[in-house]
């Protein structure tokens, strides 16, 4: 990525979206976001969807952000975006996409404003092989080429492996990339060979693992380790009768190596 062009470009796309802003209604608010991109830093119009982390940007920036050669079809209302032997298609205001020519259901279609469109681009970053990083309420990380790429629209899944063993939990959020991961308390109590209780008085989750009981409280930013405070990296969530645990703050406390090998894909080693 040639740095210098690229903030200049970006800068533009900026202005032009600012321009457009009146005109989209109140549930596409855009505003303008703080990416860093590789180290470098950049600015950008962006579309927040709700809570599920994704960002709606120009076409011109994931673009630039991913080193892709862009195109457009008119007719088709078709954008296309090439990066690296992935060839990612979106369309105008519809909820499919292509991946190498092979179709797939995208929750976020993109859409098409005054000339700009606007595409998912936590989407793209999990089919290029990129990790974002929410670091604030209008700050993006972005990292390319953390991953391998996606080359077809193959159905993925959340891995989580401990131990040797791998597990696919069903319970859990994050924010696109996998980013900022809660998995439930029930489920993390089966992948790590614990035990879990539930404390109603305390509005907390007990668990018993590798011989250290941990605390877990709905909403609070500290947990605690053999009744010792841990500040923990983001609250537990509850949700349907169980609390969502942050993997990685789980992992600190048991002194447990966490690597994040894939968009889907995590390892976690035995204590240090």
């Amino acid at each position: 990525m040639n740095a210098s062009s690229g903030k200049s470009a970006v800068f533009a796309l900026c202005a032009v979206g600012l321009l457009v802003a009146s005109a989209l209604c109140a549930a596409d608010s855009l505003a303008v976001f703080k990416f860093t991109v590789d180290g470098e830093a950049y600015e950008a119009p962006a579309i927040p969807i709700g809570t599920t982390g994704e960002l709606l940007i120009p076409a011109r920036a994931a673009a630039e952000f991913f080193d892709a050669r862009l195109g457009w079809n008119e007719e088709l209302g078709a954008c296309s975006l090439d990066v690296h032997g992935t060839r990612v298609v979106i369309f105008n205001r519809k909820n499919k996409a292509l991946i190498n020519g092979y179709e797939l259901f995208i929750p976020h279609a993109g859409m098409l404003k005054d000339e700009a469109m606007f595409v998912p681009l936590g989407f793209l970053a999990e089919t290029v092989g990129a990790k974002l990083h929410r670091v604030a309420g209008d700050k993006v990380v972005i990292e390319t080429e953390r991953f391998k790429p996606r080359r077809n629209a193959d159905p993925v899944a959340l891995t989580v492996v401990v131990d040797g063993r791998e597990y696919t939990p069903t319970k859990y959020r994050c924010l696109p990339t996998c980013d900022q991961l809660r998995i439930a308390a029930t489920e993390l109590a089966m992948m790590f060979q614990g035990e879990v209780t539930w404390d109603p008085d305390l509005g907390a989750a007990i668990l018993v693992i590798d011989n250290r009981r941990l605390a877990f409280f709905a909403h609070r930013k500290f947990g605690m380790v053999d009744g010792e405070p841990f500040e923990l990296s983001r609250p537990p969530l509850p949700s349907q009768g169980n609390l969502l645990i942050p993997l990685d703050s789980l992992c600190e406390m048991l002194g447990r190596p966490l690597v994040q090998d894939g968009t889907w894909h995590f390892t976690v080693s035995s204590p240090m």
